[in-house]
């Protein structure tokens, strides 16, 4: 509304908010108000005035019936152009004494205390009896120097100056203590400490440190259930293969460069991701083991890279953290690599590249830090070639290269390997085994398409049913023998087999050379010179052949 003056009015019912968005949007720099049921009982606020209220503290929607109403009455006859400061303390007489604003403060968690100018406490709430065990009988109505001498408030009163941090003990309970001075319009009017009670945040500190330990315990018993054993040490062998092998991983294990081991089946692909392991600078941190072969594709993705709570039916209610995240720091030995899909390559490749995953059902992206060694039986080139394992995956992972020889390539190692194992078995207490030389001889004709693993389970057999000390070739149990004898008798049909498809083809060619030159002495003389035998020979092969 518009007053008789012309400017800018409002009703009694306009709140603070109201008034401060009026006179910023009308530019005036003078706010006048009327009364209800008298005209002639006029108000002015300047903006200053308006903005340091609001910004004071004095509720948004507190409205000017709320802070000038009961402080009009003790104004009658007296100036009536009423201050900011003059409604503000109207507003503290009418309001802030009030039950629901005596019963807000006392809700509140923190402890409060209220003094004048003159240091003279004014207020308290129940928070601050809890903390300190003063009641209001002790100290309201007298002055804070007297009723508590080491308090810091009426520092704060007098310098004009906050003083925050204060740290108070009553007994076992410990709290911060914040001094501030009331401030209106340049002059201190008086004080307000704040009091945080800081011993049920030291309890929280001390509850969330056991936790960590316990969780640290716990991430360490993982850790320790995902640890490498073996080491180079531990990969018997001298032949030149094997030796040759053995450098070249030594070489690639002080870096940090990702590793693809290739080798048939049992032949210690993963001694050597181990032993990798081991004299690395990851060392100390978790090896784990995955065999991409043994999990079913539909469960390596969340093995891998762990699961929120309920990413799919079945799931844990508490998620599931993946494999990749206990190898964090640590290595992640991905055994027979080729077996798994393209489309979870696709999403390692993203680890590889950036250290990055999701977990299953997340929309977050988790870091790790992890070094990959993987290895295979299958050929990943040819693979590559036919679309059934990812190219770019593929050289992601063959940036070392280590092929293990299989044991039919180092025979010469089958007598060192023979006395390890044999060792090892007599570590158990039983009595020391040896081989006989027939027994060894029979073992050296087998050409052991399991490699080491067959060999070493072999000898665990032979040393577990032997009643002496040397196991002697005519002890060796018929199924072991029946075993060397289809062996034998396959490569005695394989080479059969061999010379009647070389007879065969022998013949072919007489009958092409012959058909060719003629059955003449000089088209036999021409045969055999392309043939590169003599005559004589050709003779002798066609009488054979009877052609």
């Amino acid at each position: 509304m518009i007053n008789r003056t012309g400017n800018l009015c409002h009703n009694m019912n306009a709140t603070l908010q109201e008034i401060v968005l009026m006179l910023l949007q009308s530019g005036r720099d003078k706010f006048y108000f009327d009364f209800p049921g008298s005209e002639d009982k006029q108000g002015v606020l300047e903006e200053r005035e308006v903005l340091a209220a609001f910004a004071g503290g004095v509720p948004g929607k507190a409205t000017l019936q709320d802070l000038g109403a009961s402080y009009l009455l003790e104004i009658e006859g007296k100036n009536k152009t009423l201050s900011a400061g003059q409604l503000v303390e109207g507003f503290f007489k009418e309001f802030l004494l009030s039950e629901r604003f005596i019963d807000i403060l006392n809700a509140i968690h923190n402890g409060i205390m209220v003094v004048d100018k003159d240091n003279t406490v004014t207020f308290i709430n129940s928070a601050y009896t809890r903390l300190t065990g003063v009641t209001p009988e002790d100290v309201i109505g007298r002055n804070l120097c007297e009723a508590r001498p080491s308090a810091k408030l009426p520092q704060a009163v007098f310098s004009g100056k906050t003083m925050c941090g204060i740290h108070r003990k009553v007994g076992k309970v410990e709290y911060i203590v914040d001094c501030h001075p009331i401030i209106v319009r340049g002059i201190v009017s008086g004080g307000v400490s704040i009091l945080r009670d800081i011993t049920e945040i030291q309890n929280l500190v001390e509850r969330l440190r056991k936790y960590r330990t316990t969780v640290n315990t716990l991430t360490g018993r993982v850790k320790e259930g995902h640890k490498a054993k073996y080491t180079f040490a531990d990969i018997v062998g001298e032949s030149p293969l094997i030796l040759n092998a053995k450098k070249l991983a030594r070489k690639v294990a002080g870096s940090d460069i990702n590793v693809l081991i290739i080798g048939a089946s049992g032949t210690g692909k993963e001694l050597f991701a181990h032993a990798i392991h081991n004299e690395s600078q990851r060392q100390q941190d978790a090896f784990v083991v995955v065999n991409c072969a043994s999990i079913p594709k539909n469960l390596l993705e969340s093995e891998l890279f762990g699961y929120e709570a309920g990413a799919f039916t079945g799931a844990s209610k508490s998620g599931k953290v993946g494999l990749l995240e206990i190898a964090d720091r640590g290595t992640l030995f991905l055994d027979e690599i080729g077996d798994m899909d393209l489309e979870l390559q696709a999403k390692l490749l993203r680890v590889l590249q950036l250290g990055q995953y999701q977990r299953v059902g997340s929309t977050e992206t988790c870091t790790v830090d992890v070094r990959i060694i993987a290895a295979t039986n299958r050929d990943l080139e040819r693979m590559v070639e036919s679309g059934n394992f990812r190219g770019d995956f593929y050289y992601r992972l063959n940036v070392a290269q280590i092929r293990v020889p299989a044991l039919k390539d180092r025979s010469s190692d089958l007598d060192i390997l023979a006395r390890h194992f044999l060792e090892n078995v007599n570590k158990y207490g039983k009595e020391a085994i040896s081989l006989a030389d027939e027994t060894m001889d029979i073992l050296r004709s087998y050409s052991w398409p399991g490699n080491v693993r067959e060999f070493e389970n072999t000898l665990k057999f032979l040393a577990s049913i032997t009643d002496s000390p040397v196991i002697a070739a005519n002890s060796l149990p018929d199924s072991f023998l029946q075993r060397i004898a289809r062996y034998k008798d396959n490569a005695t049909n394989q080479a059969g087999l061999l010379s009647e498809v070389v007879a065969n083809s022998e013949e072919q060619m007489l009958i092409r050379a012959l058909n060719c030159f003629g059955r003449t002495v000089a088209g036999k003389k021409a045969a055999a010179k392309s043939l590169g035998i003599s005559l004589a020979t050709l003779y002798n092969k066609i009488s054979h052949y009877n052609i």
